[in-house]
C-alpha cells in the first residue's frame, strides 16, 4: 500500500495555486475594483529629522477631483494614536498619530494624505500642499543617538534608548577564569529591506447602511488588522473584515498593521466611500521599513582544544524611528533563544541595546534567522583560525550530539531531536572534504583565491513551549477546523495564509 506521507515525503508537490497564478489569474490588492472607489497618495517628509510649522491644503482641496486632504489634526479623535505595547520591562514604547503633525522623524514620515479620483489626481495635489519645515539635527547610528549630547526623538524615550537588558547564565566568572583564552569578535550587519514585487496595498470599503468595514489587503495578519481597525477607530469588531486573497511576497514586513492602514480605513469611513492605497516603490524603500543594522560584541572563553566554555554577547539595535507591529526586544529575544543552537554551551550572557535613530521603522525580515547564524557561524570560524583549527573541526568539539539530546539551553529552550552534528558530518563525506580542501590549497598556489564555508543550524518550527515561554510568551494552541465532508473528503480550515 503507498500511504500518503510515502507520496508526499521526498516528492515535489505542486501547489494548489500555482496554475492561477502562472496563468495570470491571481487576484492581488490592486486587482479589487470597487464601485464609486477613490485612491489615495501620502504626502511625506523629505527630511530626516524636522519640526513641522504650518500646513497649507487649501490649494490642494480645490483641486477638481479631490475629495479630501486630511493631515494629523483632522484625524484628532477619529484614530486613536497607535501604542504598541507588550508589556516588556524596560522597554520604553512611545504613543504616535497615524499622521505626523508635530515632528517629522524619519525621510518618509507620513504628514498628509490626499484622497481623489484617481492615483494621478491625487498625486498633484500632494504637490499643492505647502509645509514650512525647520530642519533638526538627525541621529543615524546607535552610537550618535545615545551620545550625551544627542537630539531627543521622543520625550517618553530618554536618551533614544528604547530598550537595555542583560540576561546572564551559569557561571560566567568561573568558566572566563577557566580559559585558556578569550577570544573578541566584533560582527555587524547593513541595513537591508524587503522589496516584494507587490508592494503594500490596502482597499477599504465602509458601507453606510450596516456600518461594516471590509478592508482587502496585501497582507498576511487579516485577524491582526482586523483587531487594529476595530480598536483605533472605535469600531465594533464584528463589523470589520479582512480579507486577503493573494500576496505577492512579504518577507516578513507584511506581518504587521501599518499607519497607512487604519489612514485608508479611517477616509474611507470619513468619506463613505471605497478608498484604495497602492504603495508605489519609492515608498516602499522609504517608508515600508528595513531590517538589520545590528551588530555584536562577543567574547568567547575557549580552551586551547577548542571547546567553547563560556560566550559573552552584547548586542546592539538600530530602531528607527517609530516603533512597528513586532517589537525589537522580540526580535533579540528570539536572538537570544536561538543562537547557541546546538553548541554544547552552559555559561552565557546576552546585553541588549536598542536605539531610535531617525530611519524607517525595524521590521520583520525572515525572522531573526539571519543574525543568529551569522553571529555564531562566524565566532566559530574566528575562533578556529585563531587556534589553528579546521572550521569542521570546531564545531565537531562543540556541537552536541542525538545521544545527549534533550538538551536544554542556558535560556531553558529545549533542543530535541535535532540531527546537526550527524548532518555536518554526512555533508563533509558527500563533499569529499578533504578533497576540497585540496582543491583550494593547489588554487592559491596558482594565485586563486577559493573559499571554502560552513554552517550549521536548526530552526524552531514552531519549537517546543518552553521555546516561546522562554522569550515571555505564553503558548497557546492556534484554532483550526477540521471538517468531514459528505463526499468522504476532509475541509481543513486555519488562519494561515500563503
Amino acid at each position: 500500500m503507498i500511504t500518503a506521507r510515502a507520496r508526499a515525503v521526498g516528492t515535489a508537490q505542486p501547489r494548489r495555486e500555482d496554475v492561477r497564478l502562472l496563468t495570470g489569474r491571481g487576484r492581488f490588492a490592486d486587482d479589487i475594483h470597487l464601485p464609486n472607489m477613490l485612491h489615495a497618495a501620502f504626502l511625506r517628509s523629505p527630511l530626516a529629522h524636522a519640526r513641522i510649522g504650518r500646513i497649507d491644503t487649501a490649494a490642494a482641496r480645490s483641486l477638481p477631483g479631490v475629495h479630501a486632504v486630511y493631515t494629523a489634526a483632522d484625524l484628532e479623535g477619529i484614530v486613536e494614536p497607535i501604542y504598541f505595547d507588550a508589556g516588556i520591562p524596560g522597554h520604553s514604547v512611545p504613543p504616535y498619530p497615524a499622521l505626523t503633525g508635530d515632528t517629522a522623524r524619519f525621510a518618509g514620515d507620513p504628514i498628509a494624505v490626499v484622497v481623489a479620483d484617481d492615483r494621478a489626481l491625487a498625486e498633484d495635489a500632494l504637490a499643492a500642499i505647502e509645509v514650512d519645515w525647520e530642519p533638526l539635527p538627525a541621529v543615524l547610528t546607535v552610537e550618535d543617538a545615545i551620545a550625551a549630547d544627542a537630539p531627543q526623538l521622543f520625550a517618553e524615550v530618554p536618551g533614544n534608548v528604547i530598550y537595555h537588558a542583560t540576561h546572564e547564565y551559569g557561571d560566567l566568572e568561573g568558566a572566563f577564569a577557566a580559559a585558556d583564552r578569550v577570544i573578541p569578535v566584533r560582527i555587524s550587519q547593513g541595513r537591508v529591506t524587503s522589496s516584494a514585487l507587490e508592494a503594500r496595498g490596502i482597499v477599504v470599503d465602509f458601507d453606510p447602511v450596516d456600518g461594516t468595514i471590509t478592508c482587502y489587503a496585501s497582507a498576511k495578519a487579516p485577524h491582526m488588522l482586523r483587531g487594529r481597525i476595530a480598536e483605533h477607530l472605535g469600531h465594533d469588531h464584528h463589523k470589520v473584515r479582512v480579507v486577503i486573497r493573494d500576496v505577492g511576497g512579504a518577507f516578513g514586513g507584511k506581518g504587521a498593521v501599518w499607519r497607512e492602514d487604519l489612514v485608508i480605513a479611517a477616509a474611507s469611513k470619513l468619506l463613505r466611500r471605497p478608498v484604495k492605497w497602492i504603495e508605489d516603490r519609492t515608498e516602499n524603500l522609504t517608508a515600508f521599513g528595513a531590517a538589520r543594522d545590528q551588530g555584536f560584541d562577543v567574547e568567547a572563553a575557549v580552551k586551547q582544544d577548542g571547546t567553547i566554555l563560556a560566550l559573552r554577547m552584547r548586542m546592539w539595535m538600530n530602531h528607527g524611528a517609530y516603533p512597528g507591529m513586532w517589537l525589537t526586544p522580540m526580535f533579540a529575544a528570539l536572538v537570544r533563544e536561538t543562537v547557541l543552537s546546538q553548541l554544547r554551551i552552559e555559561n552565557f550572557s546576552f546585553e541588549t541595546l536598542i536605539a531610535a535613530t531617525n530611519k524607517n521603522s525595524y521590521i520583520s525580515y525572515r525572522g531573526p534567522g539571519s543574525a543568529e547564524t551569522l553571529v555564531r557561524e562566524r565566532v566559530l570560524d574566528v575562533i578556529a583560525s585563531e587556534l589553528g583549527l579546521d572550521p569542521i573541526e570546531i564545531r565537531r568539539r562543540n556541537l552536541l550530539t542525538v545521544e545527549e539530546q534533550p538538551w536544554k539551553m542556558p535560556s531553558g529552550v529545549t533542543v530535541h531531536r535535532a540531527h546537526a552534528r550527524e548532518t555536518l558530518e554526512r555533508a563533509v563525506e558527500l563533499v569529499d572534504y578533504e578533497a576540497l580542501r585540496a582543491e583550494q590549497e593547489q588554487a592559491r598556489e596558482q594565485g586563486r583565491l577559493v573559499g571554502v564555508g560552513v554552517a550549521v543550524s536548526i530552526q524552531p518550527c514552531p519549537g517546543f513551549p518552553d521555546w516561546w515561554e522562554a522569550i515571555g510568551y505564553k503558548t497557546e494552541a492556534e484554532p483550526a477546523r477540521l471538517r468531514l465532508e459528505p463526499d468522504g473528503t476532509v475541509t481543513l480550515v486555519t488562519s494561515e495564509m500563503p
